[in-house]
């Protein structure tokens, strides 16, 4: 009996090391950078893989250094590895057990011992936006002011043999120019003359002179695909429409503003057709009850041509808004046909199963759905996965939450929320987050407005017979943005692209608006349309007293990098080229920056933020 209970004490001591009781572990710590006297600075955005047996997870460092992960294991121990840019990869073992954070330090991967340590990101420019005070209600009233471009100036672009100011001066007088401009990093000078202006002659004069190598007419003079703003002469489209420069979609039109080929449908309330500023773009075959026995008396319209004016108002036609796309086919198929007494548009799953159903026979190239429910429906996924299989991308709007739950955990409603659909999420005119906006797990964002700015767009009058325009907002407004972007991309490109491959590109060439979350990004149409990710530019740190240049090898998929130079006064020069012609001109993304850096300083928030080159 003692020999069997001795073997049964000897069992169970055996199967607690090999396994045990599962108990939550925390494992936690600090990444700092190892100077020589160990002086703490912590490193952000470090990447902290942890491995536990089968279990992986990989963390990224705050903005203190600072890392955490609670665990459910039986396990007592388990690796930690940490890497981040510039610095050698360590890797530790880690006690399950040990309840308080750990202090890791990373070395530089530096030939230089005194060397001084610089990381950060790069991002697209952040546009500075204006507009006029919004309100919520739909303005009725159609402001009859058109804007008329004013007359752009003569301009021609010199190359001197020797080029100096005070030749640009020189010449200016000369030839009496009313403006002189130079480009001393391309060594140009710039001579502008009032329209009516005898070019030729003046061509004539100055190529002749002794100075001067050559002489053209100034290129962004005329229409160019690249760094050229196309802004339309629609008369609301200055004043209201701030959310289309946000998007930098100015700077794409001068690539493509769509064509009819592009077929969208508008899966949604009713679109009022007969709108001044719509009626060209839409197809209106369905625009009707699905159910031909239905009561159509009261057909709700304003929030399906809000979002029908977002992606596709007429545009440059001197009326109204501008749409993201001024040249496509809208397909209204609704299915939000109830309206309650506040204005908002419901409707019933069935209904969105048919127009889904449509929209699928009707081979469109994109769906646009700004809507959404709480729960999954596998009806609705069968009819969205039918939809993806076929090759139609699918844009819906993340959700809206309300807004007085500044601070919540949003999760992604229904449809946004299936892998077969790229969700939009919304921001404001600050570049924010709105606060009504889905948040968990959305990567990509356009403006959908808050009470500092509402999204302005086409809507049916009073009497649902006359055209008007006003302000709504909503996730609903950010989603049919990014529809009409895509539409862009097709029309320029082919419809030989999938939702992966489309999400990924708008992703890689989003602009990052929150470094705190660096995942998430606002649409750039202007990038998007080029294909220019931030990831591959050419950042450089050129010396001025020891002549020397340091260039940045890597940055990573978050824009992350770091370098370590020695001492000096530098003049830091980033540029992407668009048009990959391996010279800096009109159009590319450009930033430049003197900065000195100071023996053993360590900076990691330097925030490179590139701009379109002029």
């Amino acid at each position: 009996m003692k020999r069997a209970v001795a073997l049964i004490i000897i069992f169970l001591l055996f199967t607690s090391c090999i396994g045990g009781r599962a108990y939550t572990a925390t494992i936690s710590g600090y990444v700092y950078h190892k100077y020589h006297n160990n002086s703490k600075t912590p490193i952000a955005n470090a990447e902290v893989h942890i491995k536990i047996g089968k279990f992986e997870k990989t963390l990224i460092t705050d903005s203190e250094g600072f890392f955490e992960l609670k665990v459910s294991t039986n396990a007592r121990y388990g690796t930690i590895t940490i890497k981040f840019i510039g610095y050698q990869s360590l890797t530790e073992p880690i006690d399950l057990k040990s309840s308080s954070p750990e202090k890791y330090y990373l070395k530089a991967n530096s030939s230089y011992d005194d060397a001084s340590f610089i990381g950060g990101w790069i991002n697209f420019a952040l546009p500075t936006l204006k507009t006029s005070p919004a309100s919520f209600s739909p303005s009725l009233a159609l402001q009859s002011v058109h804007l008329i471009p004013s007359a752009i100036p003569t301009e021609i672009l010199i190359r001197p043999f020797v080029y100096s100011e005070e030749l640009a001066y020189t010449l200016g007088q000369e030839f009496k120019a009313i403006d002189i401009r130079t480009k001393p990093r391309l060594e140009l000078i710039i001579l502008e003359f009032p329209v009516g202006a005898d070019l030729d002659e003046l061509l004539t004069q100055i190529r002749v002179h002794p100075e001067v190598l050559e002489a053209y007419p100034n290129s962004f003079v005329h229409s160019q695909s690249i760094g050229i703003i196309n802004e339309p002469n629609d008369p609301l489209y200055i004043e209201h429409q701030w959310n289309f420069p946000a998007i930098y979609l100015p700077q794409a039109w001068a690539k493509t503003t769509g064509n009819r080929k592009i077929r969208v449908a508008i899966i949604d309330t009713f679109v009022f057709d007969q709108h001044e500023d719509l009626e060209s773009n839409i197809e209106n075959e369905y625009n009707k009850r699905l159910d031909e026995t239905a009561d159509d008396s009261e057909k709700p319209l304003s929030h399906g041509t809000h979002v029908a004016g977002i992606i596709g108002a007429e545009t440059n036609n001197n009326i109204g808004v501008a749409g993201t796309m001024w040249e496509v086919e809208l397909i209204p198929i609704p299915a939000l046909t109830i309206f309650d007494s506040k204005g908002n548009a419901t409707g019933t799953m069935d209904d969105l199963l048919e127009a889904l159903d449509i929209a699928i026979e009707e081979k469109v190239d994109i769906i646009n759905l700004s809507l959404g429910t709480n729960g999954d429906d596998p009806l609705m996924y069968e009819k969205i996965r039918e939809a993806y299989d076929e090759g139609i991308i699918i844009v819906a709007a993340a959700g809206n939450y309300d807004p007085s739950n500044k601070n919540g955990k949003k999760p992604m409603k229904y449809p946004a929320q299936y892998d077969e659909v790229i969700e939009v999420g919304a921001t404001n005119i600050y570049h924010n987050i709105a606060d009504y906006s889905a948040n968990i797990d959305v990567k990509l964002f356009a403006p959908g407005g808050d009470n500092a700015a509402w999204i302005y767009s086409t809507l049916p009058g009073q009497d649902s017979e006359t055209s008007a325009y006003g302000n709504l907002g909503g996730t609903s407004m950010a989603a049919p943005q990014v529809a009409g972007l895509i539409g862009l991309i097709l029309a320029e490109e082919g419809k030989d692209y999938t939702k992966e491959e489309l999400y990924d590109r708008l992703w890689q060439t989003g602009t990052t608006f929150d470094y705190s979350n660096p995942e998430r990004r606002m649409v750039n149409a202007y990038a998007a349309l080029h294909y220019s990710n931030p990831q591959n530019s050419l950042v450089e740190f050129r010396g001025k007293t020891k002549n020397q240049t340091f260039t940045i090898t890597e940055i990573d998929q978050l824009r992350n990098f770091a370098l370590f130079l020695p001492a000096d006064q530098y003049k830091v020069f980033a540029h992407l080229d668009v048009n990959h012609n391996n010279k800096l001109d009109s159009g590319d993304w450009y930033y430049e920056q003197d900065l000195v850096i100071l023996p053993n300083q360590h900076i990691q928030d330097f925030q490179i933020e590139l701009e379109i080159y002029k």
